[in-house]
């Protein structure tokens, strides 16, 4: 299919340069088509020599141990990727034929972009300058491009060397490539060139992707430029209009995004404006971060409430007192043991931090299957959790609906005799932005083991980060996020705002200085 698309570009590009030499009797060249042409041809030879239309090249070495091992590497080593590549698609009988001189170099740039890997995008650049010209896949600049993606422009100058090296090989690109290429002109200062993409994407498909328009817009929104944006709103609603309106969920996130970033010139009111030209209306996750947004602010007189402050040294310092006040204490056995402490530090340091703690034991209360932990893990998942910590014990290895669990979180199980609680603490701390679960107040800890100079920052990291509130009925669960605002008294322009309790609810009394 992808061979058949390319095949059918060019012949509609070979078209385009026919008629414009009939009209100005110019002869034009179309001799950097050739590699695309070559490549398609490839591809399609390809697929044809295969007996399985469903097994891949880039399925063949995912599957490979070897294969994943060098690129999953903290310095992947390019020089013996190509043999290696060889050598594994070779021991499948039916790519014996196949010529995958430059297959790698796709398959591995497509990995590094997927998986965002910045530092290895540079180096693979680097080692491509070291090959011949004609050993490169024109291809893989494009796709290096598109990882620096949401970087910002501190890797402007790698991105346009990139794009430099690009056009060295053609000025006209498959529709394939685009979207990498405008994702990595939009984090430099000449993402303006990245309209000309636009429109050869129209010339070539007589149509304009959102996905191709979404980066660019949102960086003239960013850059402040209303008329580029303005046109590029014209052409996202016109998409709409044609029925691709599931694609406008994630543009709408973004720009959301930008409402709450200060360094944008971009309020709630130029995002209210968009969603009326585009006549788009947000989904319930969007209206969850909407309604998030909103209680920032005091609902009687628009004053924004105080917002949580807890420094990267109060974490750090914080994170030290839990791992040596709680955990390790003055006997490590009080609470657990050397070789479990051992294993659980090291599992903290490879796979978090984590979005979310959950208490294995707190959440799966009533349930010895581990049902309601499942359901628990299901709905962060769907809140865009990506990482899921479950803290449980031993003896819930067993439990019916573990294994499901397992496919969705990292489940880690401490001794049946050890406290859990320090564990779900220390993890939890790794990072400001962890949310974790459990009904426990931790009132021991509350009270006498953490140092009384960070008896503060714990209650307002406890009182911000735990979700408390939480209640499972008819196979779904109901949470409550705390807080995103500070709960003290805040004074502001004679408008005093002072946080009250009412059945375990925060409210605010909003009163106005009359003297």
């Amino acid at each position: 299919t992808r061979a058949m698309s390319i095949l059918v570009t060019c012949r509609r590009l070979a078209l385009t340069v026919r008629r414009v030499s009939l009209k100005t009797q110019l002869p034009i060249k179309i001799s950097k088509l050739y590699p695309s042409i070559q490549y398609a041809i490839h591809l399609k030879n390809y697929s044809q020599s295969r007996k399985s239309a469903t097994e891949t090249p880039e399925m063949v070495l995912r599957a490979s141990p070897m294969w994943m091992e060098q690129l999953n590497k903290s310095e992947i080593d390019f020089q013996i990727l190509p043999d290696l590549c060889e050598s594994i698609l070779k021991q499948d009988q039916e790519v014996l034929t196949v010529n995958v001189g430059k297959l790698w170099q796709s398959i591995c740039a497509r990995y590094i972009h997927n998986e965002k890997k910045v530092d290895q995008a540079i180096k693979m650049f680097s080692y491509l300058q070291t090959l011949n010209p004609n050993d490169i896949q024109p291809a893989v600049y494009a796709i290096l491009m598109g990882s620096f993606r949401g970087t910002g422009k501190q890797y402007e100058q790698v991105i346009l060397n990139i794009w430099e090296k690009l056009k060295d090989f053609s000025d006209i690109f498959p529709s394939i490539l685009l979207p990498y290429i405008t994702q990595g002109l939009c984090e430099t200062t000449r993402w303006k060139e990245a309209l000309d993409i636009i429109e050869m994407e129209k010339e070539q498909t007589n149509f304009a992707s959102i996905n191709m328009w979404k980066p660019i817009l949102i960086k003239a929104v960013k850059e402040g430029d209303a008329e580029i944006a303005s046109f590029l709103l014209n052409g996202i609603t016109i998409s709409i209009n044609l029925g691709l309106r599931f694609q406008i969920t994630g543009l709408v996130q973004e720009l959301f995004q930008l409402v709450t970033d200060e360094q944008v010139e971009f309020n709630m009111k130029d995002f209210c404006d968009i969603l009326e030209i585009m006549r788009h209306q947000p989904d319930q996750s969007i209206a969850k971060d909407i309604m998030q947004y909103f209680k920032q602010y005091c609902i009687s007189c628009g004053h924004k409430l105080p917002a949580v402050s807890i420094t990267e040294a109060e974490m750090e310092g914080l994170n030290d007192q839990i791992l040596n006040k709680l955990i390790l204490k003055s006997d490590v056995y009080l609470n657990t043991n050397p070789d479990e402490v051992k294993r659980f530090l090291k599992m903290v340091e490879t796979e978090g931090p984590f979005d979310v703690v959950l208490d294995g034991c707190n959440v799966g209360i009533g349930n010895c299957r581990g049902g309601t932990i499942l359901l628990a893990v299901e709905y962060f998942k769907k809140e865009k959790a990506k990482k899921i910590l479950v803290i449980g014990r031993d003896h819930m290895k067993n439990w019916k609906f573990m294994n499901k669990v397992k496919e969705n979180a990292i489940f880690f199980p401490v001794n049946n005799i050890s406290k859990d609680d320090p564990f779900i603490l220390y993890a939890a701390s790794r990072s400001p932005n962890t949310y974790f679960v459990s009904h426990d107040n931790y009132s021991n800890q509350v009270h006498g083991d953490i140092d009384r100079e960070y008896y503060p920052i714990f209650c307002k990291w406890l009182f911000h980060r735990q979700i408390k509130h939480f209640l499972f009925s008819n196979q779904t669960i109901n949470v409550l996020y705390p807080q995103e605002t500070d709960v003290v008294p805040s004074y502001n322009n004679q408008m005093y705002h002072i946080p009250c309790m009412n059945d375990d609810k925060i409210f605010w009394l909003c009163a106005k200085k009359n003297w």
